[in-house]
């Protein structure tokens, strides 16, 4: 089924959950994007390895997704206050992992 398909579908479906239909388009767009290696830009939670002068940390960043997942990080120009804030969520964000026990069986 194509994306134009599903949205068709979607809409004689409106009246059912049409609450959760914003949701699922979303969904749909990014698997057809995904499947089809598009090579558009989504926003996506992937571990920084340097980018951004992060490392270790998962940050949603702009990435080129296709079939092996996020394929391109994008490391845009960013404010020196843009800069410092992202900085802090990946301070905080290491700090929260950091907190959470995980069983060494997983």
């Amino acid at each position: 089924m194509s994306y134009r398909d599903f949205q068709e579908q979607s809409l004689l479906r409106a009246g059912q959950g049409g609450r959760l239909q914003p949701a699922l388009d979303a969904v749909a767009g990014l698997a057809v994007h995904i499947a089809h290696s598009k090579g558009e830009l989504w926003p996506a939670s992937v571990v920084l390895a340097g980018e951004y002068g992060i490392n270790g940390v998962s940050l949603s960043v702009p990435v080129s997704l296709g079939r092996r997942g996020a394929e391109v990080i994008h490391e845009w120009e960013i404010t020196s206050e843009e800069h410092e804030a992202l900085q802090a969520a990946a301070a905080y964000m290491l700090e929260v992992t950091n907190t959470i026990s995980v069983p060494a069986s997983i």
